[in-house]
């Protein structure tokens, strides 16, 4: 059970990489209007969304790195 965890979280690692890592806080921003149809009303509005999702970003790293540390204490050691 414990390596399908792992498993999981090497998968979640590398999705995150590709597609977190590779792509600007902009992009999601321009995405989410293209996608949502919306125009912001000023640019201060722009420029405050584009800071949250970088917040958001680094906010996501910081739990993935806790889960990786918390599923890897977990881990029963096989050396006695």
């Amino acid at each position: 059970m414990k390596n399908k965890k792992m498993a999981g979280l090497i998968i979640a690692w590398a999705i995150s990489i590709i597609l977190l890592g590779t792509t600007r806080a902009t992009y999601f921003v321009e995405k989410a209007m293209e996608v949502f149809n919306f125009e912001f009303s000023s640019k201060e509005a722009y420029v405050l969304t584009v800071e949250i999702v970088r917040w958001l970003r680094w906010l996501y790293w910081g739990a993935l790195i806790f889960l990786t540390f918390y599923l890897s204490k977990r881990q029963p050691s096989n050396s006695q």
